[in-house]
């Protein structure tokens, strides 16, 4: 993805095999995995400053970080609701949406990189080496899902979806389409918490094919068409010593963020070191 200081750099060990459709994903800042170019765009930081009683998922009571604290530090950054939620899944990538889309709306709209600054992730993230998601795959992968359901909840208004194309795998249109392979966090964590959440009006598909068409798919109470979810357990993160392949932390993945104009590493063979289809 974009390497930028807000970003994660991700170093995968050149003996690791692939493990369930990859290594190491790219970066939970930069979720589609896949290093584009150019390195141009600096993410938001926080509209607001850290709360006076620091930031809700720094506290020393939390093993590890929860949708609710999530949701509290989103909602204390400012920056969802200063500008509308932009997801993205279906084949379009980061720099896509945000060059075309994102920068062109006013105000200028929120994606998943967008959502906390970089003093949060200086602190939460790198600053609780005891939550263990620094070189667990599978507490990053459940950290990734927690923050995705967080910004869903922290939105309101109208949401948006940015796809490649208006029609997915299954023939369904726009924001139900169903992608080409499971795990998807747009499916399975992000569409069901939108339209649970009392605070989301309708959800809008965008089509990066379509020179960024928009169409509402889903309306509140006017759409029977409810996604199941989300397909998680959201209290209960893998053990520390659990990997997904089975390989002691030490052996897996690094999560480091970087300093400013830091470039993002991915040692592997592209796409079959994602962990999932966004």
């Amino acid at each position: 993805m974009v390497a930028t200081k807000h970003l994660v750099r991700v170093l995968l060990g050149s003996a690791l095999p692939t493990v369930w459709a990859g290594g190491c994903f790219s970066s939970i800042r930069d979720p589609d995995g896949i290093p584009t170019e150019p390195n141009t765009d600096p993410w938001r930081e926080c509209k607001n400053p850290e709360p006076p009683l620091g930031w809700h998922c720094a506290d020393k009571a939390l093993d590890f970080p929860t949708v609710a604290c999530l949701v509290a530090d989103i909602k204390a950054c400012g920056n969802i609701g200063d500008g509308p939620t932009i997801f993205y899944s279906m084949g379009a990538t980061t720099v896509q949406v945000r060059e075309g889309f994102r920068d062109k709306l006013k105000p200028q709209g929120v994606m998943f990189n967008d959502a906390l600054g970089q003093s949060w992730w200086d602190k939460v993230i790198n600053g609780r080496q005891e939550f263990h998601i620094n070189g667990n795959q599978a507490r990053q992968d459940f950290f990734r899902n927690l923050f995705a359901i967080a910004m869903a909840q922290a939105s309101s208004g109208e949401a948006f979806l940015v796809t490649k194309t208006r029609e997915g795998a299954g023939g369904k249109p726009g924001i139900f389409q169903e992608p080409n392979a499971y795990p998807n966090i747009w499916r399975q964590m992000e569409l069901p918490t939108l339209q649970k959440n009392p605070a989301i009006t309708k959800i809008t598909n965008v089509v990066v094919d379509l020179k960024f068409a928009k169409t509402t798919d889903w309306v509140k109470g006017q759409n029977n068409d409810i996604v199941a979810g989300p397909d998680i357990d959201i209290h209960h993160p893998p053990p520390a010593s659990i990997m997904r392949d089975g390989l002691s932390a030490a052996k897996s993945c690094d999560l480091v963020v970087p300093k400013p104009k830091s470039s993002i590493t991915v040692a592997g063979s592209g796409k079959e070191d994602l962990l999932l289809e966004l």
